[in-house]
C-alpha cells in the first residue's frame, strides 16, 4: 500500500511536534507523559471526535479526576516564591548570611511587585521591629492592590495545544487564579560542537 503525500506531511508534522516537545526543558516527568499522549490522540487517522481527558489518563495508566487531574494543576500559570533555607541576617565579621536554623521564617512582599524573598531568622538574630517592618511591607502591598508578580511557573502546556484553558485550569484547579501567561520558555541547553578545521 503506498503512502500518500498527505500522510508524509502529517507524519512530518507529528515529529517536528514531538521533537521540539522532547527539546524543551520545561516540559518533563508526568507534564512531558500527557504531552506526548495528547499530540499522538490529536495525530491519529482514527479519531472522529476531540480528544478528552479520560482518554489520556486511560492511555498513561492514570485516574482522570486524582493523578491527571494534579499534573494539570501543577501546570496552572503562576508565581511561585524561591525557597528559604536558614537565617538570612547579614552577618557583621562576613559575608553572606548567618544560615543557621530558623527561629522564625516567611516571606517579605515588594509593595510595588509583589515579589515575595524568603526570610528567616535565628533565635540570635530575630526581633520584633524587623516583625513589624514585615509586617508594614505587607499592608502597603494590600494599599497597592495587591499586585502580582509575572508567572514563573507553569503554563507549559499551552505553548503546544490551542484550546479553552481558562476552563481547563478551572476543572484541573479551581481554588487557583491563573495568571494571563505562563513561565517564559527556558533557553535549551547550549551543545558543543566539533569544528573541524583545514589542514595545516
Amino acid at each position: 500500500m503506498a503512502v500518500t503525500g498527505t500522510e508524509v506531511k502529517k507524519a512530518l508534522a507529528l515529529r517536528h511536534e514531538v521533537d521540539a516537545m522532547l527539546a524543551d526543558p520545561d516540559l518533563t516527568g508526568d507534564l512531558l507523559l500527557v504531552a506526548l499522549i495528547l499530540v499522538a490522540l490529536l495525530h491519529d487517522p482514527a479519531r472522529k471526535r476531540g480528544v478528552s481527558w479520560r482518554q489520556i489518563a486511560e492511555r498513561a495508566g492514570m485516574d482522570v479526576n486524582q493523578r491527571l487531574r494534579f499534573i494539570i494543576a501543577r501546570d496552572v500559570p503562576r508565581y511561585e516564591p524561591p525557597n528559604g533555607n536558614g537565617c538570612t541576617a547579614a552577618m557583621i565579621r562576613r559575608d553572606g548570611p548567618c544560615g543557621k536554623r530558623t527561629h522564625a521564617s516567611g516571606y517579605t512582599i515588594d509593595p510595588l511587585t509583589g515579589v515575595r524573598t524568603p526570610w528567616g531568622r535565628c533565635t540570635r538574630h530575630y526581633s520584633i521591629p524587623d516583625e513589624r517592618a514585615r509586617a508594614a511591607t505587607f499592608q502597603a502591598w494590600e494599599a497597592n492592590g495587591r499586585p502580582e508578580p509575572p508567572a514563573n511557573a507553569g503554563g507549559i502546556l499551552p505553548r503546544y495545544f490551542d484550546t479553552d484553558w481558562m476552563a481547563v485550569w478551572a476543572w484541573a484547579a479551581p481554588y487557583r487564579k491563573p495568571l494571563p501567561d505562563g513561565k517564559p520558555p527556558t533557553p535549551p541547553k547550549p551543545v558543543l560542537r566539533l569544528i573541524r578545521g583545514g589542514a595545516a
